[in-house]
């Protein structure tokens, strides 16, 4: 079907070519998202077409993985659900299916200036019913070697649904910073007058056939949790935790790289060795929530979260 699209653009003019790149096949979206005493992460990734209301869609799947601390030592809860999505692409535009309708996520044919409608959310004190697009920026780019156009998109202040950011035409919402838009799907919220405490979004990277767009050079893996294994990481042992700095690693068998990682996936230390037992000294960094990237010598990843309360 994708290819197909191709073919049917390949005689329209080139601005339009640069438009109806979407995604090849095989791609995945990593979010990194935070709210009041939670974080965690958004894996999105295509699985298969499926025809739905006589459309060819692509079935998203989307595994949300959610870190909270459980009691006063510190412990940490992951929790892993999955929900899937629909989306189809046709003529410039990307489709969502949404409570059995589908409606546009992505309008590739907007110009800067116009003001188009988004979606219908819930009303409320403080929102309009109506959620509209305000397209503030068009221009043309690359990424990555792909052509593509880029979109700077806001929200009305009355939205209930939140979508604005800066948007490419090959993937989607691409913005990098935490805002309640920065998701590949709209988020309700409450408008910009009102208190909102809702989960904050950014793209951390995304992959498909054609195109591999990671800005920050960072473990994509370690945001999703992809190699998390319940098995495995009870095979490890981390003590104290939480630990005023020096730390120990105990593992079933030998270690071979010990990452020390921010909670926004920053690498701060790197320790290689090849040991069952290990000492660490993290007494140089604050107090405050890290995770540790262990691979053991047959190259099993784990993720551990440790809390550094302070001297």
């Amino acid at each position: 079907m994708k290819n197909m699209l191709l073919i049917i653009f390949a005689t329209v003019s080139l601005s339009v070519q640069s438009q109806s790149n979407w995604i090849k096949g095989n791609a995945v979206w990593n979010y990194e998202w935070f709210s009041p005493g939670f974080t965690g992460s958004l894996r999105v990734e295509t699985v298969e077409d499926t025809i739905i209301q006589g459309h060819t869609c692509q079935k998203l799947k989307c595994d949300n993985h959610e870190i909270f601390t459980i009691n006063q030592n510190g412990d940490q809860a992951h929790y892993i659900t999955t929900s899937y999505a629909f989306i189809y692409f046709e003529q410039d535009t990307v489709w969502h299916l949404r409570n059995n309708q589908f409606s546009v996520l992505y309008d590739f044919t907007a110009m800067e200036g116009q003001t188009r409608f988004f979606a219908t959310g819930m009303e409320n004190q403080e929102c309009n019913d109506s959620s509209y697009l305000i397209i503030d920026d068009v221009y043309g780019g690359a990424l990555n070697g792909v052509n593509a156009t880029f979109y700077q998109i806001r929200d009305s202040s009355t939205n209930s649904l939140q979508h604005g950011g800066l948007v490419n035409s090959h993937f989607g919402m691409m913005s990098a910073d935490f805002d309640f838009s920065h998701s590949f799907f709209p988020v309700g919220a409450w408008c910009m007058s009102g208190p909102n405490e809702g989960r904050l979004y950014k793209l951390r990277c995304f992959e498909d056939d054609s195109l591999t767009y990671n800005p920050g050079n960072i473990d994509c893996e370690y945001y999703t949790y992809l190699k998390l294994d319940e098995s495995k990481l009870n095979a490890i042992s981390v003590f104290p935790n939480p630990s005023s700095g020096k730390i120990e690693l105990l593992s079933d068998i030998p270690l071979k790289k010990i990452q020390v990682m921010s909670i926004t996936g920053s690498l701060l230390k790197e320790i290689r060795t090849d040991l069952t037992l290990k000492e660490i000294d993290l007494s140089e960094l604050p107090q405050g929530t890290y995770y540790l990237n262990i691979e053991n010598s047959n190259g099993e990843h784990v993720i551990k979260p440790i809390q550094l309360s302070g001297r």
